[in-house]
This record gives structure tokens, sequence and C-alpha cells, in this order.
């Protein structure tokens, strides 16, 4: 199993950090996006950096249109 989970069968809580995929654009064509994410009031924000040229999808950090989500991974222990 990938850990993915799709936003349609259930979605993170209020507040939860994950990792988020879609479309770029819904086209799927231009390929696929993998971001960090905070999920809050049904949307999820991706980070961007505001010293970047090349920004994130989204021009506040929305990402257009996830298809799945995972939570983060465990830190390392060592």
């Amino acid at each position: 199993m990938s850990g993915w989970i799709k936003c349609s069968d259930r979605l993170p809580s209020e507040g939860q950090q994950v990792i988020c995929t879609g479309f770029l654009y819904d086209n799927r064509g231009r390929g696929r996006y993998v971001s960090p994410s905070t999920y809050h009031d049904d949307v999820f924000y991706g980070y961007v950096d505001e010293d970047d040229d090349e920004r994130l999808p989204g021009d506040a950090g929305e990402m257009h249109k996830p298809t799945h989500w995972m939570p983060f991974p465990a830190p390392p222990t060592e």
C-alpha cells in the first residue's frame, strides 16, 4: 500500500499537515505535483517561498484540485 488517500474517500483533520498531490491545473499532460500542505477550511495550502520566482500551484499557496493526500511519515529516531 502506498499510503495515498483519495480526497474523495476521506480528507485530513482541520489543521493537519500532510503531503498532497494532483494534476497541474487539472491537466494530466502538464504533470502531477507533490507538495507539503496544511489542510484548513476544506482547502489544501502549500508552502510558498516568497523569494522563489517559481511558485507552487495556486497563487496564494492554495493547491489546485488535489486528488490524493497522505500523512507525513514519522521522523527518524536516530
